[in-house]
């Protein structure tokens, strides 16, 4: 996503069809509409993290972004953005890891999670 637009243009178009194919293919095989979190599968029960989540949400944005997809975009920012108030613990002032498998939220803290919801914060603002 990020080489995409300085790609010379004979690999551009290329480039850009399978970005786009990718990103409807993470949302139609991983992403959960009832969780709102990108996972192994949709059936797989288990830990889902916020920062693969949110990570996949700025790059399937970028994607429509570069082709001109606004559902693409409207996807990534729509649902980033419940992503960002799901994972904020406004008693801590800090991000969360993840959801467990029983639906509440872990409040563990990792470095590269931080970093993941920071960056989608960021690029939104």
């Amino acid at each position: 996503v990020l080489l995409a637009p300085i790609l010379p243009e004979r690999y551009r178009a290329e480039t850009l069809n399978s970005l786009s194919v990718l990103a409807r293919m993470l949302i139609e095989k991983y992403y959960s509409w009832d969780d709102n979190l990108f996972a192994l599968d949709r059936q797989t029960a288990g830990t889902r993290d916020f920062g693969h989540t949110i990570k996949a949400m700025w790059m399937i944005r970028f994607t429509g972004l570069l082709t001109g997809e606004r559902d693409l975009v409207d996807f990534a920012e729509r649902n980033g953005v419940r992503v960002l108030y799901r994972a904020y613990d406004a008693e801590l002032g800090a991000w969360n890891n993840e959801v467990r498998v029983d639906g509440s939220v872990g409040r563990d803290k990792s470095w590269w999670v931080y970093a993941e919801l920071n960056q989608f914060a960021a690029t939104l603002a």
